[in-house]
């Protein structure tokens, strides 16, 4: 009974991080939105996780940590074998405004590969 009480409570925590950070960011006080969405990426939760790692990055971008986004949508896609398109072109963007052309050229490449009608 014990284990199944801090299994709920570390998804609540996961929750209402995500939540915290997610108000955080509406109101446009993204640095205080950067640890919840940190402490989210520790979620057992893949699904929390990815979407963890995709709001830090994209708040890393609000802030002009650039080298932080890049890190963070590098490990959404470590963990996600089937990103969704969106990322792989903000992936690319990061990577480019970073001075990593080729790296950037080969999501580029990725995302108009997978997304022929775009």
């Amino acid at each position: 009974m014990h284990s199944q009480t801090s299994i709920g409570d570390k998804l609540s925590d996961a929750f209402s991080q995500m939540v915290k950070g997610d108000k955080f960011y509406a109101n446009g006080e993204y640095s205080k939105a950067i640890p919840c969405y940190k402490k989210v990426t520790k979620s057992k939760n893949l699904t929390d996780r990815e979407a963890a790692y995709v709001k830090l990055a994209t708040t890393y971008k609000k802030v002009n940590e650039y080298e932080s986004a890049e890190d963070a949508y590098r490990k959404y896609m470590e963990i996600n074998p089937e990103p969704a398109k969106e990322v792989v072109f903000d992936y690319a963007q990061i990577l480019k405004a970073n001075g990593k052309y080729e790296e950037a050229t080969e999501q580029y490449t990725n995302y108009v590969k997978n997304n022929p009608n775009d």
